[in-house]
């Protein structure tokens, strides 16, 4: 999902977003492990791939804006209830 105006402003687009780049970290991790992972890495479970697809996720945004990216800019949440 690229980034739109709507995605700055719509909590389900934004709520799509922030789903979609879970979902790219999860994918690199599953490539990471399954391609590179010198041991066996089946037993990891569900819940250990999600915090860590997470954990992925949240150090790329720590690390682009200590290196001086508008965090907020480049990757918008909208914070609003339903």
């Amino acid at each position: 999902m690229k980034l739109n105006l709507r995605i700055k402003s719509d909590k389900k687009k934004n709520m799509e977003y922030w789903d979609d780049m879970e979902d790219e970290c999860r994918k690199l991790l599953d490539t990471i492990l399954s391609d590179y992972a010198s041991t066996n890495v089946s037993k990891i479970d569900e819940d250990t791939r999600i915090d860590i697809s997470k954990s992925i996720l949240e150090t790329i945004i720590q690390k682009c804006g200590e290196y001086g990216i508008d965090t907020d800019a480049a990757f918008p949440y909208v914070d609003e209830d339903y």
